[in-house]
């Protein structure tokens, strides 16, 4: 073997390896993509699976407030028992500008609820309702068995019965645009009937 033919050798299994370690490298960063969207995805879901149990507990506010005060796209704001020390305290679920899932509470006192919210905590990360434009509320009102594709377009919290959670979420929606769709409906309990 000449040496001409040694270094055609040498550079080829160089380049081989170098394509090898390429690869790897992307391989690696891929499983390390799936393994952390599966992560946020299971996240979602739990939160999802949470805020249904939650819708489905609401009631009538300590100072007489009909159970759900606000119905927006991306916030929602209701009463429920949320310590469960028998008072109700106002509950806010909304998107905000962070991409975060976040959930205000407020409790009765003196005879009223703050303005604000007096406690918030993130639920969830990485939502991508408000950049994708898609509602993460939509409302129903008592036709939904037969319209259940028409959401109210004006919602208002007294003609409301049938809460659709429409989540979206993507860890890294620049690097890998397909979000993630999650979703779910709530039949809500203790309304006033009129």
């Amino acid at each position: 073997m000449s040496l001409v033919e040694l270094l055609v050798a040498i550079t080829i299994l160089s380049l081989g390896m170098v394509a090898f370690t390429l690869l790897s490298a992307r391989a690696w960063n891929y499983k390390g993509y799936v393994l952390e969207q599966a992560t946020a995805t299971a996240s979602a879901s739990r939160v999802i699976t949470q805020l249904v149990h939650e819708l489905r507990a609401i009631r009538q506010g300590d100072d007489g407030s009909y159970p759900i005060k606000e119905t927006e796209e991306y916030s929602m704001i209701v009463y429920r028992d949320e310590d469960g020390d028998g008072s109700a305290e106002r509950v806010h679920y909304f998107v905000d500008n962070e991409e975060k899932l976040k959930k205000g509470v407020t409790k009765f006192v003196d005879g009223s609820y703050a303005a604000d919210d007096a406690t918030v905590e993130v639920l969830l990360n990485y939502v991508t309702n408000l950049t994708t434009s898609k509602p993460f509320f939509s409302y129903y009102d008592n036709r939904f068995p037969i319209l259940t594709e028409d959401a109210m377009s004006s919602p208002t919290a007294y003609d409301t019965r049938l809460v659709r959670l429409h989540l979206w979420i993507n860890i890294r929606p620049i690097v890998a645009p397909e979000n993630v769709n999650l979703e779910s409906v709530v039949e809500l309990r203790n309304l006033n009937e009129s």
